[in-house]
């Protein structure tokens, strides 16, 4: 069965290199201080990628037109599911 849906990723550093992290947005939270700013935050379900140094894993596969595959049944992050709204950005995904 194919599916088709929408997340977001946001650009992260793992130690050594630049890697993207891919999720789906599960709350959207707004932080209002009175007099100030408004903050976005997110509340993702965050999918298993492998570190920057690999291309494919058992559950990521980049092919040789930079088009990747997630397993979007393993999840990483339970406890640290939160970034900015200005950190995201959208993807689509099959």
């Amino acid at each position: 069965m194919n599916t088709q849906n929408s997340g977001v990723a946001v650009k992260g550093d793992d130690s050594s290199a630049s890697m993207e992290w891919y999720g789906v947005i599960k709350k959207i939270l707004t932080l209002d201080f009175p007099g100030e700013k408004e903050v976005i935050l997110f509340q993702c379900d965050w999918y298993d990628v492998p570190t920057p140094s690999k291309n494919k894993s058992r559950w990521y596969h980049m092919d040789q037109y930079g088009i990747i595959d997630v397993d979007t049944t393993r999840f990483r992050y339970l406890n640290d599911p939160y970034i900015l709204g200005t950190q995201a950005e959208q993807v689509f995904f099959m």
